[in-house]
């Protein structure tokens, strides 16, 4: 198993030859999702409203930038935490871990 990015197909050009309100609106809410007082969850409303009103006729190019964006994202998030948080919660789930491991263990022997 490789954890080496795979790189994305090239982006394919498009050519409307009919604009329509979501070829208005989809990058104007991408750009407004981006100020600092769009809340993450207005932000997905907002998406969720706009592609299910007017649809994405970018469909093509998001499919093709979604994974490494959604990489982005999750780094994004890592980067983020609090260290002494994180590693509070992996000590909890440690525990958590432990005690299931050896009550199952446990149960194994009695049979």
């Amino acid at each position: 198993m490789s954890w080496r990015m795979e790189t994305p197909p090239p982006l394919p050009v498009v050519h409307p030859r009919t604009w329509t309100a979501g070829h208005i609106l989809v990058p104007l809410c991408a750009a407004l999702c981006l100020l600092p007082f769009v809340s993450t969850g207005v932000a997905l409303l907002a998406g969720l409203c706009v592609a299910l009103t007017v649809g994405n006729p970018f469909a093509t190019t998001t499919r093709a930038l979604t994974p490494r964006l959604l990489s982005l994202a999750v780094v994004g998030l890592g980067a983020g935490m609090d260290l002494r948080t994180v590693l509070a919660a992996g000590r909890e789930g440690l525990g958590y871990t432990c005690l299931f491991y050896t009550s199952d263990a446990a149960d194994d022997k009695a049979r």
